[in-house]
């Protein structure tokens, strides 16, 4: 699966600074669970691509899309609100859900397949989505191209960052994150440049 390069251009346009993307789920020990996000960028950018639509407009808009794209009749917003600081819009927002089923069927996640489950004393948390990235991004033909993946990776694709946490109901044994916390919290962390380079992200928890 290639990078879609009109999606690439269209955020390389949109997305003059730096975009910041938090995203944390707890999960409680049913398995249901609440989900909380902040996005933070300049209010003149926004992020418009397939499963991800992240407005910095209106405030009218901007829950509107989040309506739209992270809620369904069992998956509610339960708080949202809108800081701005400077030439900056931050965004917050949190979602309930009953369980991950549910959370698989909004539009934000219908290709984000979420699974939690409990086996033999265990809970495993795994988390799947396709970033249509290109395996071969990281490599270079000649010196040339890659000076201009590198000087495109430092100016403008390692600014637009995405931040996922993972809070278990019980202690972590085991993580492909790249950092634990308190022992019940998993972290990956990602920049756009990060993303292009693959085709898919696994991300996956232990714990008992």
């Amino acid at each position: 699966m290639k990078v879609k390069l009109l999606m690439l251009l269209l955020i390389l346009f949109v997305v003059a600074g730096c975009f910041t993307y938090e995203e944390t789920i707890v999960i409680n020990k049913d398995g249901s669970g609440v989900m909380l996000v902040h996005y933070y960028g300049s209010r003149k950018n926004n992020i418009d691509s397939d499963g991800l639509s992240l407005y910095l407009g209106s405030k009218r808009e901007i829950k509107y899309k989040i309506m739209d794209d992270y809620t369904t009749k069992k998956v509610r917003l339960t708080d949202f609100y809108i800081r701005d600081r400077g030439s900056y819009r931050h965004v917050y927002f949190t979602i309930e859900f009953p369980d991950f089923d549910e959370l698989n069927k909004t539009y934000r996640f219908r290709r984000n397949k979420i699974a939690f489950r409990r086996s033999n004393g265990l809970y495993y948390f795994r988390r799947n989505f396709e970033v249509e990235g290109d395996s071969d991004f990281a490599y270079s033909e000649n010196e040339f191209e890659a000076a201009v993946k590198s000087a495109l990776k430092k100016t403008i694709l390692d600014r637009i960052k995405f931040i996922f946490e993972v809070e278990m109901p019980h202690q972590i044994i085991d993580s492909n994150s790249n950092r634990i916390k308190l022992k019940r919290v998993s972290l990956w962390k990602y920049t756009l440049g990060d993303l292009l380079e693959k085709e898919y992200v696994t991300m996956w928890v232990k714990g008992r």
